[in-house]
């Protein structure tokens, strides 16, 4: 029910019914993140942040709740939780690109480019078309003074991104049964 009322906008309605599930099963750490992100969507990061921590003394170590505690935490500007609870999300899911995005992004912030430049090359061997981890990878290698690898991954985000649009634009038209194709009937 809740999902469904969050869908809707409806975070307050959507709040009790994730507060209800977390009491009646306090060892489900996906009732903790749904509860987050109530606070989350409504910009009230420091009680998502609360919620998150809380489940985490209640429940065994989990993915989505170190990520979302990583990912809210390196908004709110919390680097040293947000490195932790990345890591942790890192080493719960490493075959998950997210974390290591995030954590290149939070290396990125601190000046370490090699520890930025290693995340997103793990991003690329785990999804060799994530544009964004190409974007930022040329960005580190800028940063780095390597001007021919930045161009190269520039060239490659680029691509990647203009593909992945034309490949939207004509997966929606074919569900709409609009012809990909103008000229053909």
């Amino acid at each position: 029910m809740g999902a469904i009322e969050m869908m809707q906008g409806h975070f307050e309605e959507a709040r009790g019914s994730f507060k209800e599930a977390v009491e009646r099963h306090p060892n489900i750490p996906l009732g903790y993140v749904a509860l987050a992100q109530t606070y989350m969507k409504e910009g009230n990061d420091e009680t998502a942040i609360r919620i998150l921590i809380d489940g985490r003394s209640k429940v065994a170590k989990d993915f989505a709740l170190e990520y979302v505690l990583g990912f809210i935490s390196f908004e709110a500007g919390k680097q040293e939780q947000a490195l932790e609870a990345l890591k942790n999300a890192e080493e719960l899911g490493p075959d998950v690109p997210e974390p290591h995005l995030q954590l290149g992004m939070l290396y990125m912030q601190h000046h370490q480019w090699s520890e930025a430049q290693g995340e997103f090359e793990s991003v690329l061997r785990i999804n060799p078309r994530h544009a964004a981890a190409f974007y930022q990878l040329s960005r580190t290698y800028e940063r780095m003074g390597n001007v021919d690898k930045a161009r190269q991954m520039a060239t490659e985000a680029s691509l990647l991104t203009r593909t992945q649009r034309e490949d939207a634009i004509e997966t929606e038209q074919l569900r709409l049964g609009i012809p990909a194709n103008p000229n053909q009937p």
